[in-house]
């Protein structure tokens, strides 16, 4: 099992090269356990033309408040860019 850093570091790879036009399948292996806390930092920002939203990246996890907030922040800024 890679360790959290290295993880960390395969995940925001697989965001650049995203951005750049590649296509990725993710599945539910790819985040070991608890590491979706160590990535949400990261997924929470603007990455080039894309957005994260959705609960899993909110402050308020599993809520759908959670997901309805961070859905409208993503569009407030695709509409202020």
């Amino acid at each position: 099992m890679a360790a959290p850093n290295e993880k960390l570091a395969e995940s925001l790879d697989m965001l650049k090269a995203l951005q750049e036009g590649g296509r990725r399948v993710f599945r539910s292996d790819d985040l070991s356990p608890g590491q979706s806390f160590t990535v949400r930092p990261a997924l929470q920002k603007r990455f080039g033309r894309v957005f994260f939203a959705g609960a899993h990246i909110a402050d308020w996890q599993c809520f759908m408040e959670g997901a309805v907030q961070t859905g409208y922040d993503a569009a407030k800024a695709i509409l202020e860019t």
